[in-house]
């Protein structure tokens, strides 16, 4: 059957039903977050509960690892009936209008708490009374102590100490001023403008004691910091004057850079001390807000990890907090990148043992991401506890009394994708090594409160998410729920098929997934779209179904794409993190790579496998980084890429998060608009207006470098969106016309409107929309 010359409004609300505020709903069984219950005195047990969406809806589920059980956390019509009583408002049973519990156990039984709205609610899960408890206080903007009894928070530009039993609160500093505050943020934290304008507060950033006697804070001084600016040309007041939003900014070309000094707080004797050592660089974040500095657990030291601008050396300190005295423990130095975890977002992997004389560190020295045994007074390494050629992702469980780490590592299974992880339980002193996750599949594992229990989620891409209960040992206690995706797969729906290909260098394995249209026919020739996200600091290819937030975006928008008749393919090129440092470093003073040759390899091995395949029309898009990576393409490898959407790219690195202390020559090689003059594809730039992560003007520049050269593109200006813009249906509908035009050569509908997804979904990307659009 031929393909079409023009879709209609059904195929594209077809493909709609496959974007992820309407997709995702129909997906059952797959968020499992477990909440464990802690009793009376406040301490935790080894129950929990979570929430799951089944074929009936919204269930509550109640675990006891002791019993092996798993059981409704209470009668949900019960309870339905009783707040629909107490409300005067009809409830349904499995769609609570609550999605968070609190389970209190006392001697008479359980109670619930929750909250509907403003309005908080108790119920006695014995005679299932619903009483209404008041309103339900405002986030507090400030940090408890550890013991309830103190809680800090900031006033002006110092921070303040109040008693949790009452009386009158007292300032904790008194010098703090403007851009030289306790405390706070930095501007450059990629939402400072999109905060101001939502009117989003923040507790100070602080970090208690284990003992609640001290507290670490910082103090940021950006005041020699030269504004930049973000100009909103429809503010939402109807003023029909542009809105100027200013906010401190450092770009490659200014020498001062923001500077950050730890300070710890006797909380009894009300005394600030600075910690001595130098001031520090800070990176988009504080090393509190990153969590780069913890305390010991006996409170008797500090760690902190500075990472100086050249990226190849990390400095782990340990501090006195009485005397503030600081002493430079280990000193990594890489001649790339020195990573104190492979995840750019992941804690670092360091923990004391022995009362503080050894510390367990992650270190690439051996060329893969490996754990090492320190003494942390000499700083000389006396183990590597773990070796080969495979790389720690991140620590589940640090047992210091047993002297046993639980890691999740990648790639040491032969013959699966080195992205899976894994659980490993690994002896500090013998290196034994022991698999308790031996099902293929990437597994992410959460503990128990006692280390006792884990629940084990292990999913593909090519399948469902297992959850299941476990001892510690590996053994299964119970399994807990399996992925239903049955709704799709009776619309003719495949998940994503992954494959493999070989790299540039006629080596290296490379993985990537294709997706193909429900109404798949092999007997057609399919335009191919690459939706690539290329840069260093995370892999773009799901290797499970996605656990809420922005990947549900990833995992289905290629889909709803691959539904308007195309096949979409996604790669992790060389480059990226979670393999060998070899293979990261690709990237290394080389940002602009993004994997391109490596696409083309890709997408080259699957059109010679796959005839359907048209390698005549390849269309690219992406966003953020994956926008650079698109305009990139067409511009370096006109005769390959043909169409592409470049959304919020940061063209030219020297406007984004730059280091000073790099070379020119390295910045001019990452400014696309250096390539204006390539351009003979169809290439559309979108861009929100208001983004304060990509600030506009790199698109700007890339625009009239376009201009100059006489190039033909096409541009869209997203008034009052930011960053993630890429999320508003406008941008969607458009991207689909764009490709569905100028790709497969087909007319898109006139005057398609892709449904606002409403609040709950856009809460959790952080768009800020027009008041008219909002639901």
């Amino acid at each position: 059957m031929p393909q079409k010359t023009a879709l209609t409004f059904a195929d594209y609300t077809h493909a709609e039903s496959f974007l992820p505020w309407n997709a995702d709903q129909h997906v059952l069984r797959e968020h499992i977050h477990p909440i464990w219950i802690f009793n009376q005195d406040g301490a935790p047990t080894e129950r929990f509960w979570y929430l799951c969406r089944t074929e009936r809806g919204k269930e509550f589920i109640l675990v006891d690892p002791e019993r092996a059980s798993r059981e409704p956390a209470f009668d949900q019509p019960r309870l339905a009936a009783a707040l629909a009583q107490a409300t005067g408002r009809e409830q349904q049973a499995f769609n609570l209008p609550f999605e968070t519990i609190e389970l209190v156990e006392s001697p008479a039984g359980w109670n619930l708490n929750f909250q509907v709205g403003s309005q908080a609610w108790q119920c006695d899960l014995n005679s299932y009374h619903c009483t209404a408890a008041g309103p339900v206080p405002a986030p507090a903007l400030e940090i408890v102590s550890p013991d309830g009894k103190w809680a800090v928070f900031c006033k002006g530009f110092n921070l303040w100490l109040r008693s949790t039993s009452g009386g009158e609160a007292a300032a904790l500093t008194e010098d703090g001023q403007e851009y030289y505050d306790y405390a706070g943020t930095l501007d450059s934290n990629m939402t400072t403008i999109t905060n101001r304008r939502s009117g989003r507060q923040f507790p100070p950033s602080v970090l208690w004691s284990p003992d609640s006697k001290k507290l670490l804070t910082h103090r940021i001084d950006q005041r020699m910091l030269k504004d930049i600016y973000l100009l909103q040309h429809v503010p939402e007041d109807g003023s029909a004057r542009p809105k100027l939003y200013p906010y401190r900014y450092q770009l490659k070309e200014d020498p001062e850079s923001p500077l950050l000094e730890l300070i710890l707080i006797d909380i009894e004797r009300r005394q600030p001390i600075k910690l001595d050592c130098p001031p520090l660089y800070p990176f988009v974040f504080s090393l509190i807000d990153k969590n780069w500095a913890w305390w010991s657990q006996d409170a008797s030291r500090l760690y902190f990890i500075d990472d100086p601008r050249d990226g190849g050396v990390l400095k782990l300190y340990a501090a006195d907090p009485v005397t503030g005295h600081t002493r430079l423990v280990i000193h990594e130095i890489s001649d790339s990148r020195a990573e104190p975890n492979l995840w750019l977002a992941g804690r670092p992997i360091a923990y004391e043992l022995d009362g503080g004389k050894e510390i367990v560190w992650f270190s690439e020295r051996d060329g893969w991401g490996h754990i090492y045994l320190f003494d942390s007074l000499t700083g000389q390494v006396k183990k590597q506890i773990t070796a080969g050629n495979w790389a720690i992702r991140d620590v589940a469980l640090f047992a210091a009394e047993q002297r046993t780490v639980f890691l999740l590592a990648g790639g040491r299974e032969p013959g699966q994708d080195p992205y899976y992880r894994h659980l490993y339980r690994v002896d500090i002193d013998s290196s034994e090594i022991q698999n308790l996750t031996p099902e293929v599949g990437d597994h992410y594992t959460l503990f128990s409160p006692s280390g006792q229990y884990f629940v084990d989620r292990c999913g593909r891409a090519d399948g469902p998410t297992v959850t299941s209960l476990r001892r510690a040992n590996g053994e299964l206690v119970c399994p807990l729920e399996t992925g239903d995706f049955s709704h799709f797969l009776k619309q003719g729906w495949h998940f994503p098929e992954p494959f493999q290909f070989t790299g540039r260098d006629g080596v290296t394995d490379l993985y990537g997934t294709i997706l193909h249209p429900t109404h798949f026919d092999p007997n057609l020739k399919y335009p191919v779209l690459d939706d690539i996200y290329g840069w260093n600091q995370m892999i773009h290819v799901l290797k499970s179904y996605p656990d809420g937030g922005y990947e549900i975006y990833d995992f289905w928008l290629p889909q709803a794409l691959a539904e308007l008749g195309f096949i979409v393919v996604l790669m992790d090129g060389m480059g990226t993190p979670y393999r060998s440092k070899a293979f990261h470093d690709v990237s290394y003073h080389n940002q602009a790579d993004g994997g391109l040759e490596d696409h083309i390899l890709g997408l080259r091995k699957l059109a010679a496998e796959r005839p359907y395949i048209d390698l005549s029309r390849v269309g690219i898009y992406g966003h953020s980084g994956g926008g650079f990576n698109t305009a990139r393409a067409l511009l370096k490898y006109p005769d390959f890429f043909h169409v592409g959407v470049s959304s919020a790219g940061p063209h030219d690195m020297r406007l984004y998060l730059p280091n000073p202390d790099e070379s020119e020559a390295e910045y001019q090689k990452m400014d696309n608009s250096a390539l204006a003059a390539n351009l003979r594809g169809k290439l559309l730039l979108m861009q929100g207006e208001l983004d304060d992560n990509v600030h506009p003007a790199s698109t700007y520049k890339l625009v009239n470098a376009l201009i100059e050269a006489n190039a033909d593109f096409d541009m869209l200006i997203q008034p009052n969106r930011n960053h993630n813009s890429c999320m508003d249906p406008y941008y969607v509908r458009r991207l689909w016309d764009y490709f569905v035009t100028h790709l497969a050569g087909q007319t898109p509908p006139t005057g398609y409107r892709i449904t606002n997804p409403g609040s709950e979904f856009m809460s959790l990307v952080e768009v800020i929309l027009p008041a008219e659009t909002q639901d």
